[in-house]
């Protein structure tokens, strides 16, 4: 088995052409693959993101607007126990 990883442009036709040399001639293979953006980076634990590198801290906290306020929850609403 061999594995290949490539980085390949679709065309504005939307297709995705692959031309991926292997040691085989003559024979069928089984061909996995695998299609992602490439911007997607992973993680430390391996989850894949979309999100830019540093965005969070480029972002976050970054509201410079009237200060958020957080509005009286209420009374609690208490049920009918089941």
């Amino acid at each position: 088995m061999q594995t290949v990883t490539l980085r390949s442009r679709v065309g504005t036709d939307g297709v995705l052409h692959l031309d991926i040399p292997c040691d085989y001639t003559d024979a069928e293979l089984d061909v996995t693959v695998t299609v992602r953006p490439a911007d997607v980076r992973q993680t430390n634990n391996g989850a894949m993101t979309n999100w830019p590198q540093g965005f969070f801290e480029n972002v976050l906290g970054a509201w410079k607007g009237e200060p958020l306020v957080r509005e009286e929850v209420g009374p609690y609403e208490l049920r009918e126990e089941l």
